[in-house]
């Protein structure tokens, strides 16, 4: 079984490693539940097409994601997306000294978070080639 999904999660999308995004809201995260949501928002928000249209509208008047589903901020493109879980895989999530945590929500055995660390794997964006005139050119 996946894990779930929670705000500030980094994800990327399972159909493409390049696609990074940020979760902003879950279903089981009631902080994260604020009705309205396309108020605050300068693009459209959209939804997946797994979504059935009428859950998207429910959650675009109450704010709740539908089970199964999470609002992530892309960061390739300046909108948010309403999408299932299923197509997304867990990259990152800050885990800070301190935290409670469990092995499963149904474990009854918790633990503190006493040390972190965190491993990165760099990867090249663009190219960049410097003219005469030092302006950078993105090949």
């Amino acid at each position: 079984m996946d894990r779930p999904l929670h705000a500030d999660d980094l994800v990327a999308a399972k159909s493409d490693d390049n696609h990074l995004a940020v979760v902003e809201r879950t279903y089981a995260d009631v902080d994260t539940h604020e009705p309205n949501p396309r108020r605050t928002e300068v693009e459209k928000l959209t939804y997946d097409k797994a979504i059935k249209k009428s859950s998207f509208l429910q959650f675009a008047k109450d704010g709740v994601p539908p089970k199964g589903t999470v609002l992530v901020r892309w960061h390739h493109v300046p909108r948010a997306e309403l999408i299932p879980e299923s197509k997304l895989r867990l990259l990152d999530r800050s885990l800070l000294i301190g935290d409670v945590v469990k092995r499963s929500a149904s474990d009854a055995m918790s633990g503190v978070i006493i040390n972190t660390f965190t491993k990165c794997t760099l990867q090249p964006m663009m190219d960049l080639t410097l003219k005469n005139d030092y302006q950078l050119i993105g090949l």
